[in-house]
């Protein structure tokens, strides 16, 4: 059943589409928002948001990596995507005359990625340079560092990229668990902006994309976070 207000569609299951016609523009973007980050990740596991949203582009059961790219390149669009210490985003911004193309790979990138170990692995270097180099960028490493001392005894003060120890703890069984706990489409949100010239078909396209039944879990929310006044100095060469 699907209920209407305004901008605002909701699916089947939960899942809520954000619409939004911007008659001017030639370009579309869309972006799928889901309500997990380091807020629900498990202390052993932190970063494993960040680990999926990586993975998420290394393939799906149709189409590789290369074929990702190289389909973004043909359509003339960008793709990308984030981890906050809330929510995850991936999104595509496209011409609006290729709308359907965007909508069927990110939604494909979210739903179908493979996940596969040999992937996994691989990746998990690309993440360790990564948090070397934040390391190593003191305006990057000092939210971090803010965080972690105002929000102490909270996940709103663990890293949104995770650590090296927590890295390792991350395998596929890890990745196919947390995907299916929170990704339930009750957490999920799909917008869409642009030059939309018919938006009853967006929605019966979402409606069939997203037709498949995931368990909702009722999740408890990390708590309120009390801020820690505290003076911290770090020192590197």
């Amino acid at each position: 059943m699907i209920k209407q207000n305004q901008h605002v569609v909701t699916l089947n299951h939960g899942l809520r589409l954000v619409v939004k016609d911007i008659p001017h523009l030639h370009s579309v973007s869309l972006g799928i928002f889901i309500k997990t980050g380091i807020n629900n990740e498990p202390i052993s596991l932190n970063g494993i948001s960040h680990v999926l949203e990586h993975m998420s582009f290394k393939g799906t059961a149709t189409r590789s990596a290369k074929e990702i790219a190289d389909l973004v390149d043909t359509l003339g669009g960008n793709i990308n995507a984030y981890t906050s210490k809330e929510y995850t985003c991936y999104y595509i911004t496209v011409l609006a005359d290729h709308i359907d193309q965007g909508l069927d790979l990110i939604t494909d990138l979210f739903l179908n990625s493979n996940l596969n170990d040999n992937d996994l692995e691989l990746e998990k270097q690309v993440i360790l340079e990564e948090i070397n180099m934040y390391e190593d960028t003191p305006d990057e490493n000092i939210h971090d560092l803010f965080s972690s001392t105002i929000w102490q005894n909270n996940k709103l003060g663990l890293p949104i990229i995770g650590t090296k120890e927590t890295l390792n703890n991350v395998d596929q069984r890890a990745l196919l668990e947390y995907k299916k706990n929170y990704f339930d489409f009750s957490r999920v949100m799909v917008v869409v902006s642009g030059r939309i010239t018919n938006q009853a078909k967006l929605i019966e396209k979402v409606e069939k994309i997203f037709d498949i039944k995931t368990e909702t879990l009722s999740i408890t929310e990390s708590q309120k976070p009390l801020v820690t006044p505290k003076l911290l100095l770090k020192e590197k060469d």
